[in-house]
């Protein structure tokens, strides 16, 4: 009778053993569980607030004038609204290649934005507000009845603001090219212009040369010319974007 209750006592302390053993492996993998769960949640969430906070940049390219709206005309019949849609369409090219969101005012000379210069501002202005644009840059060609004027001219709001900032990076990086002077920057109190008067974004007008000076002219209307301006205009808006960002 001894014995058999040494051996029942040796068989319970066993199975006690055993079921001490299993509670253990059982804990060690739910705490393995626990543990691969919340790390991957925790990098879930991470990735999460990485998306949220990925910073975005959208600029607004503006080729003045467009379909019936030729703008000013150079001496041998080349109208402002072909020049600086080539012009505008190669900054635009350059900037999305340069992973930079761009939407356009007019991407053809079909597109008619309003039956009146004043609706056809407003359109402007409404396209890079609904797109939440950072920049807009509206690009034109002037003239003047003294032919001998010439030069780059930039426009924006008021003096010590970023849209003077973003209007003097364009203004240096075309300067630079040398094919014409540099004018003084011109303010919102000189002669209000409407798309920038009334833009959410920062903004501004430039004038990339008189269709009026045979010079200026002769740059601005050919290909080269061109191509130059879009990448001195674009080299500028990625200038100021990076300048803000700092």
């Amino acid at each position: 009778m001894k014995k058999k209750r040494k051996r029942y006592k040796i068989r319970i302390e066993r199975l006690a053993f055993s079921f001490s053993v299993i509670s253990m492996l059982i804990l060690l993998v739910l705490n393995g569980a626990i543990s691969i769960f919340s790390s991957s949640k925790e990098k879930i969430n991470d990735t999460t607030l990485l998306v949220k906070s990925k910073p975005s940049f959208v600029v607004c390219i503006d080729p003045g004038h467009g379909a019936y709206d030729r703008g000013t005309e150079s001496a041998d019949g080349v109208f402002e609204k072909d020049v600086v849609l080539k012009v505008g369409l190669k900054v635009g090219q350059i900037l999305e290649n340069n992973n930079i969101k761009v939407v356009y005012t007019r991407k053809d000379d079909e597109t008619i934005l309003g039956s009146d210069d004043k609706e056809d501002l407003r359109k402007r202005v409404q396209i890079a507000h609904d797109n939440k644009a950072d920049v807009f840059v509206s690009i034109h060609c002037n003239s003047y009845k003294d032919a001998s004027i010439k030069g780059i001219e930039l426009w924006c709001d008021e003096p010590n603001t970023k849209d003077e900032l973003l209007a003097k990076y364009i203004q240096d990086e075309l300067y630079k090219l040398k094919y014409t002077e540099k004018r003084n920057m011109k303010y919102q109190s000189n002669s209000p212009l409407y798309v920038l008067k009334n833009n959410d974004a920062i903004s501004t007008l430039v004038e990339i040369g008189y269709l009026t000076n045979k010079d200026d002219s002769t740059f601005i209307t050919s290909k080269n010319g061109q191509a130059k301006c879009a990448e001195a205009i674009a080299k500028a808006i990625l200038s100021f974007k990076e300048s803000i960002k700092k």
